[in-house]
């Protein structure tokens, strides 16, 4: 196998690593706000944890609209690993 051959097989694995992370990414999104707000998500609460301003949480994005009141962004892969592991020990199970 030359190093063409090679250099081709890594940016297509490259590619494909994006593509399974930005399409994992998609399916979640981060929360803050009031904590009365963000059990309204139900089933599709991650896991939830308060901070001395509010509440944030990793929820399941159904691509409907938030609550004005709440703060939503797309969480990134530090928040992602971190919410996953935190909802798997509180019995969440494997959220992916």
């Amino acid at each position: 196998m030359g190093l063409r051959t090679i250099c081709c097989c890594l940016r297509k694995a490259d590619n494909c690593c994006m593509a399974i992370s930005s399409f994992i990414r998609d399916a979640y999104r981060m929360v803050a706000g009031e904590r009365h707000a963000l059990r309204a998500f139900g089933g599709r609460l991650v896991y939830m944890e308060e901070t001395p301003v509010g509440c944030s949480a990793l929820v399941k994005h159904d691509h409907a609209e938030y609550d004005r009141a709440l703060k939503v962004w797309e969480p990134d892969t530090e928040e992602l690993m971190y919410y996953l592991a935190k909802g798997a020990e509180h019995g969440r199970g494997n959220q992916i």
